[in-house]
């Protein structure tokens, strides 16, 4: 069975007994989805891991199949969907699928028409996440040449593409709206473009007009990556991520949960990234007092649930990279 190439495939049909589950996998075949059977083990993280799957289906019969899933969902990268098929008798299991991140349980037997409705709608979800993380290729080339003028910013944008990535799986967004969440901290500081360099490149205090023109990136960077296709879900982040809880941020004085939540999350990535790394007028803070400084500032200039999802993130996950 492990022999068919699973490079024309976008969905793995994963148990201990496939061939009782060949009336869902020709249904699937009809709904114009290419479906190979596997049996459970690590070949199958390995294949969600390389990003060839859009989908996975498993029959889950004990906590090994938890296990599998659990190794799956637990890479913020991953955008792999799962539903997870169980009898009756596993009922028990339901709980901690949900738990580990599995999109859907139903219960066996189940009609092949739904679970095929189901998959095709969860692969489609996942083909967008595709579509927006390549259409982000380009911008991203862009956006670190902007970087490249301020060199007390180096891998910054990385930085925060990762770190949004881990706080939005904290949050438990969506496999979309995670990749949007991503390629907006990639392409947050894009507006800088229209900055002249002399102003990026400033040691000095900025003047009142050097803030001005600081203060239109944001919008100059959502007008630019609402160019994009998904570009509708990455804007509205890039716009909001200088707004404050409080309603004193720019450039709309947006307030509390009017800003978009990705918006609210780049803010604090942001925040804590510049405290954490050197500075033309500090040096970077140790992470006790930068979580501090991130602690008083809930519920002013951050998002407390937010500010709670980045803190309870491990120390390795927050340490900077240095690229």
């Amino acid at each position: 069975m492990n022999d068919i190439s699973l490079e024309a495939y976008t969905v793995l049909l994963v148990s201990n007994e496939y061939p009782k589950l060949d009336e869902h996998r020709f249904m699937l075949q009809q709904m114009g989805l290419r479906v190979a059977p596997m049996f459970p083990g690590a070949a199958v993280v390995g294949f969600c891991g390389e990003g060839r799957i859009d989908a996975l289906i498993i029959e889950g019969r004990n906590f090994e199949s938890i296990a599998l899933c659990r190794s799956i969902k637990s890479d913020p990268n991953s955008e792999v969907p799962i539903v997870m098929l169980l009898h009756e008798k596993y009922k028990h299991l339901e709980a901690e699928a949900y738990d580990v991140g599995v999109d859907n349980v139903m219960y066996l037997p189940v009609d092949s028409v739904v679970l095929g409705t189901r998959v095709r709608r969860l692969t489609q979800q996942h083909q967008a996440s595709r579509h927006l993380e390549d259409a982000t290729g380009v911008l991203g080339a862009v956006a670190r040449t902007v970087e490249k003028h301020d060199p007390y910013t180096s891998g910054h944008i990385e930085r925060l593409r990762t770190l949004s990535g881990h706080v939005a799986h904290r949050l438990g967004l969506s496999n979309l709206d995670l990749i949007a969440v991503r390629a907006a901290g990639l392409l947050h500081d894009i507006g800088k473009i229209a900055v002249p360099v002399e102003i990026l490149r400033k040691t000095t205090e900025l003047t009142p007009g050097d803030w001005a023109y600081i203060k239109q990136h944001p919008s100059h960077g959502a007008d630019i990556v609402s160019t994009l296709r998904h570009g509708d879900l990455i804007s509205p982040m890039v716009r909001s991520h200088h707004e404050r809880w409080d309603g004193n941020g720019y450039p709309d004085h947006l307030k509390a949960e009017h800003i978009p939540l990705g918006g609210r999350i780049i803010g604090v990535v942001d925040a804590f990234d510049a405290m954490t790394t050197d500075r033309p007028y500090r040096l970077a803070l140790d992470a006790r007092e930068a979580r501090n400084r991130l602690s008083v500032g809930a519920g002013t200039q951050f998002d407390p649930s937010i500010v709670e999802a980045l803190l309870s993130l491990s120390p390795r996950v927050l340490a900077p990279k240095s690229n």
